[in-house]
């Protein structure tokens, strides 16, 4: 094989590798992308209603004993690991139980990510986590 060849068969494949490398780029940006439209899409239409209106009767109960719907709140100061929001998870907990649902872009301090957060906890036997359950 000659040396003008070479060249251009390792461009080749540098080319086809940089092309994989940015349509990859291009699609992880694009689901972070429609993920975020979506979240902010269900939380402008969440605003709409009350907070409890957003959880079942069950959930809705274990909340109004942890916080009694007080959003924003710290709790438990007492433990290492205090307690934080309308749903008063530790943040370990929160983090946890949002990898387990198959929503890591869950975010603590958020009220709207703690409802849903907290509802498939319950839902998927996880309530035993809250003293009020």
């Amino acid at each position: 094989m000659t040396e003008p060849q070479k060249i251009l068969i390792l461009t080749a494949i540098v080319l086809f590798m940089f092309s994989v490398l940015a349509w990859s780029i291009y699609t992880i940006e694009d689901l972070r992308e429609q993920k975020e439209y979506q979240r902010n899409y269900l939380i402008g239409y969440a605003s709409h209603f009350s907070p409890k209106d957003l959880v079942s009767d069950y959930t809705a109960r274990i909340i109004e004993c942890e916080s009694q719907w007080r959003f924003g709140e710290w709790g438990d100061l007492d433990l290492e690991e205090p307690v934080y929001g309308v749903c008063q998870f530790q943040e370990d907990t929160f983090y946890w139980l949002a990898e387990l649902s198959g929503h890591k872009e869950y975010e603590w301090k958020n009220d709207y990510d703690q409802l849903m957060l907290m509802e498939w906890a319950v839902q998927n036997g996880y309530g035993k986590l809250w003293s009020c359950y």
